[in-house]
């Protein structure tokens, strides 16, 4: 392959991710709306905690996902029918999303709920799965931010699993903000300034 053909494959290949990225810029109102549902759930369980009313702790996080996927569902449905072309970027991170979000409900909501481990996990869980979704989401848009909120993740699912059992959900709720929301929200906000100087 010459010189110039190569040179030509890398700026196709560059141009893709870009796009890839922009899609995801885009996204990033859908991400803080997550981050502000999963917030309020996990509030709502440290308050059902503090009050002993441990069995009503599922009642926030079954009306998150309910609400959640809902509007999820309808955000992709309406996309899906705009889009006109889909790079391999965007349908690698659109699959490894939905993995994840498999992931995180059969982990955190499902198998708790049928016994597989106890409630308390649920954090580390967590942790464990949104570490994989940022860290290779930051790969396949090379992204450094995503890159360092995985790891943040990861190093926080250990301490999750150290931490005594009265502190966990404190601890996992600013290690939500500082690895999911935070970043969702500068995304969030450089899709709004991008298209304010459009």
């Amino acid at each position: 392959m010459q010189e110039p053909d190569i040179r030509e494959e890398i700026n196709i290949i560059r141009t893709m991710v870009e796009k890839s990225r922009k899609s995801t810029i885009e996204a990033g109102g859908l991400f803080v709306f997550w981050g502000a549902l999963i917030i309020a759930a996990m509030a709502a369980t440290i308050v059902l905690e503090n009050m002993k009313l441990f069995r009503k702790m599922s009642i926030p996080w079954t009306a998150a996902l309910i609400i959640g996927w809902a509007v999820t569902t309808a955000y992709w449905i309406r996309r899906s029918r705009n889009r006109k072309v889909e790079t391999y970027t965007g349908r690698a991170a659109r699959y490894l999303g939905f993995s994840c979000g498999l992931g995180f409900f059969l982990g955190c909501y499902l198998f708790p709920l049928l016994a597989v481990y106890p409630h308390e996990k649920i954090p580390v869980v967590f942790s464990l799965i949104a570490g994989i979704l940022f860290f290779i989401s930051g790969g396949l848009y090379e992204w450094a931010l995503l890159r360092w909120a995985g790891l943040v993740w990861w190093l926080g699912s250990i301490g999750l699993a150290l931490l005594p059992r009265h502190v966990v959900n404190a601890a996992f709720l600013g290690l939500f903000v500082i690895g999911f929301f935070i970043p969702s929200l500068l995304i969030w906000r450089k899709h709004r300034s991008d298209q304010g100087g459009q």
